[in-house]
């Protein structure tokens, strides 16, 4: 399981021609993640799935927006390993 929060701060045009100042400090986004690994002995390969949720803060609307997704990989454990020749 994983939480990344994740946050920003921009230089932005200030208040007067030519001049920049720093943006407020703020969360920009969340991202939960949860994987589950499963390893194979035949092929040697490693299956993992999992599942993110990320929430967002939209400026042009004003709202926290949400979103999921899912991932699957797959790791092949040493691919290329010389086979034994008996």
């Amino acid at each position: 399981m994983n939480n990344e929060l994740l946050f920003t701060l921009n230089r932005v045009q200030g208040s007067s021609p030519g001049s920049l100042a720093w943006s407020p400090f703020k969360l920009n986004e969340d991202r939960l993640s949860m994987f589950i690994r499963r390893a194979v002995k035949k092929p040697a390969v490693n299956v993992d799935a999992g599942l993110m949720h990320q929430f967002w803060w939209d400026d042009s609307s004003q709202r926290i927006r949400y979103s999921i997704y899912f991932a699957l990989g797959f790791q092949f454990r040493d691919p290329i390993k010389k086979q034994n020749s008996q």
